[in-house]
């Protein structure tokens, strides 16, 4: 289906779901999140500084350059853990970092 109305001589047809999963995808801007999942894999996110920007921009992180390299050090190490917890990586945060956030 085209993403413009179709004029059907009768009345005018806009598909709506086609809409809605259209804007939905530029408004949480899929792709880019798509494009740091198959990343995650592929990279040493503790050390690819474009990987960094990317994730840093998608996810807001605005912490200072300290707290990153902890955050991603801490992310490289784990992303391949089946069993991580959050109370395991917010304390390792805080260990690393002094900051509980």
């Amino acid at each position: 289906m085209s993403d413009k109305p179709v004029n059907t001589g009768k009345a005018m047809y806009i598909d709506f779901d086609k809409a809605l999963g259209d804007t939905l995808e530029r408004y949480w801007d899929l792709p880019l999140y798509e494009k740091i999942m198959r990343q995650v894999g592929e990279v040493d996110v503790s050390s690819d500084e474009e990987f960094q920007k990317t994730y840093n921009y998608f996810y807001q992180v605005r912490r200072n350059e300290a707290w990153r390299r902890s955050y991603y050090k801490l992310f490289e190490q784990m992303k391949h853990t089946k069993n991580v917890s959050f109370s395991i990586i917010i304390t390792e945060l805080f260990r690393t970092t002094g900051n509980m956030e």
